[in-house]
């Protein structure tokens, strides 16, 4: 493995949750072993009125990896299908534009973009 990707969901004393984005890391991990990622990184949440709105809580899912050959891994639909992440996650670009191909051209054109892969 050579890259991964962190997700983290924060969540403020009232429960609200809300997706707080992704952090990098580059690493070189072998198959079997294990590593410790440290990445500095701030995450806040500011209101409108721009008060910092205290974290709770934060819990972190793996967005993505990509492994030494190239080839890249990211959680099944069904993995996003947690109502926890399905309640802060935005749809995938890839979601967005065949939502986008659909609306626009209909079902047959998104069947077409599907079987180029």
């Amino acid at each position: 493995m050579r890259y991964v990707e962190i997700g983290w969901i924060l969540t403020d004393r009232d429960g609200d949750e809300f997706y707080a984005g992704s952090v990098p890391a580059d690493v070189n991990l072998q198959p079997g072993a294990s590593t410790k990622i440290q990445q500095d990184a701030t995450l806040k949440l500011t209101q409108r009125n721009g008060r910092t709105v205290p974290i709770n809580s934060m819990t972190g899912f793996v967005n993505q990896v990509e492994f030494a050959d190239g080839a890249i891994w990211i959680p099944q639909r069904s993995s996003l299908d947690d109502p926890k992440l399905k309640r802060v996650l935005n749809p995938s670009p890839e979601e967005q534009r065949l939502s986008d191909v659909y609306r626009r051209k209909g079902i047959q054109t998104v069947i077409e973009e599907l079987r180029k892969f």
